[in-house]
């Protein structure tokens, strides 16, 4: 949302310490309002409406919630049945577009493209090593051959936004790229010439997972909404002075970062407060202190999300992730020096080993005090919202059920066996052999 408070006086406290309500003034006046506070519930209506107004497709079980800080929105896959109009359609649509909506398509177009590549570009390695040890159980480092698989992934990944990014300019009137042309022409060649040579099962199998997915796949989103906060509010003081003192070297980047609030209401008040309440977000902050640690503290990030989602996350009631994973976390790595604590140990495996019984030991000792401060607001528990019970379940389980990893002689390289494209056919023909190569080595690079 664009706005922003730029003065604490704008926020009124509640009985909460990490929820506040808006006063209404000329500056924001233009949202809507009531009772001299910005009304959460009414914003929420009016955003849900602006994007359902601009968008062309159909929306399923939206929610505008007041008790959750998203709006939820799942999108249907009705209409991706085959349409023989689309050409026709593609054209009146380029033909009514005018030049502001190209720029301003384009420019949205180029962002999202641009995001998106650059998301890969710095976590594609990652995502993709992390879900070959998941799927193979291989230990670090990986050897050749999933490198060089993580490495193909990742090159994939950006071809394949390359072509997307073209393929959707391309609707708003922008010429495809010849090479990009000739090489979608090789492979329509290809398949009008061989298409019935397809294996029946093949073909009935890839209709049936396709109209599958369309029928009981939807896409979700959740899209919030946070008003930005010009200042660090005063509750924050303690973290802030705490960050200089002991790592001053995240302060001189936190420093410049921004809280927000979102709407939700904290169920603290009686429910016609509910449209008024706002909460203070520190998705930000906790993002960047996340993203700048050591390498070990890395490593650390990774086993509290493995624990949490392993054990906890399908338990009926358990303490929110954010609790578990990031604010013990942040705890653990500002009162230990990891780094000097194993600075003799070079091994990663040896570490991990090492990390887990830290953040074992250390997460048992605070459900068993039942204190977990917030990492960001001053004397705040954030385990006061939890059952006694909860808390003794969890303890039970980091107690019994968790166990530490061993260390791993030796992965043992697995093959992975893809299905064959060439495998799809009834018989194999030497010269849909070589038409296949030949459309190989005329799609070259993009």
């Amino acid at each position: 949302l664009d706005v922003e408070i730029n003065d604490e006086s704008e926020l009124v406290k509640t009985s909460r310490s990490d929820y506040v309500k808006i006063l209404i003034n000329k500056k924001l006046n233009h949202l809507p309002h009531r009772n001299h506070f910005i009304d959460v519930y009414q914003l929420k209506q009016e955003t849900y409406s602006l994007i359902k107004q601009n968008t062309a497709r159909t929306i399923l079980t939206p929610s505008t919630s007041q008790e959750q800080a998203s709006l939820f929105f799942q999108y249907s896959n009705e209409g991706s049945h085959t349409d023989y109009d689309a050409c026709e359609k593609i054209q009146t649509f380029r033909t009514n577009l005018t030049l502001q909506q190209q720029i301003t398509a384009r420019k949205k177009l180029e962002q999202i493209f641009t995001c998106v590549s650059d998301i890969f570009h710095q976590k594609g390695k990652e995502y993709f090593t992390n879900y070959l040890k998941d799927v193979f159980h291989v230990t670090t480092p990986l050897d050749v051959f999933f490198t060089n698989q993580v490495t193909k992934q990742c090159h994939r990944m950006q071809l394949l936004l390359r072509i997307q990014r073209a393929l959707y300019l391309s609707l708003l009137g922008d010429a495809i790229p010849i090479n990009l042309q000739q090489k979608i022409s090789h492979v329509l060649d290809f398949y009008s010439n061989y298409r019935h040579m397809i294996k029946n099962s093949a073909h009935q199998s890839i209709i049936n997972i396709t109209r599958r997915l369309d029928n009981q796949r939807h896409e979700e989103c959740d899209i919030i909404i946070g008003i930005k906060l010009t200042f660090w509010p005063k509750i924050t003081e303690k973290f802030l002075k705490r960050l200089k003192i002991k790592r001053f070297h995240l302060y001189d980047v936190v420093k410049y970062e921004h809280v927000y609030i979102i709407p939700k209401w904290s169920k603290c008040t009686p429910e016609d407060e509910a449209p008024y309440e706002f909460r203070f977000s520190f998705s930000t902050t906790g993002y960047t202190l996340t993203e700048l640690p050591s390498p070990i503290e890395t490593i650390l990030n990774g086993i509290a999300r493995s624990i949490y989602y392993k054990y906890f996350r399908s338990m009926e009631t358990h303490i929110k992730s954010y609790v578990i994973t990031k604010t013990i976390v942040l705890w653990m790595c500002e009162e230990n020096n990891f780094d000097e604590i194993f600075s003799n140990i070079k091994d990663e495996q040896q570490i991990a080993i090492e990390l887990t019984k830290y953040y074992i030991d250390y997460t048992k000792a605070k459900l068993k005090c039942r204190v977990c401060q917030h990492y960001f607001i001053d004397d705040m528990n954030l385990f006061d919202d939890y059952e006694p019970s909860v808390l003794e379940n969890m303890y039970e389980i980091l107690t019994n059920n968790v166990h530490l990893p061993r260390i791993q002689e030796k992965s043992e390289t697995i093959k992975l066996q893809p299905r064959k494209f060439l495998d799809l056919f009834k018989e194999l023909l030497s010269e849909m052999v070589e038409a296949f190569r030949a459309m190989e080595t005329k799609s070259g690079k993009f």
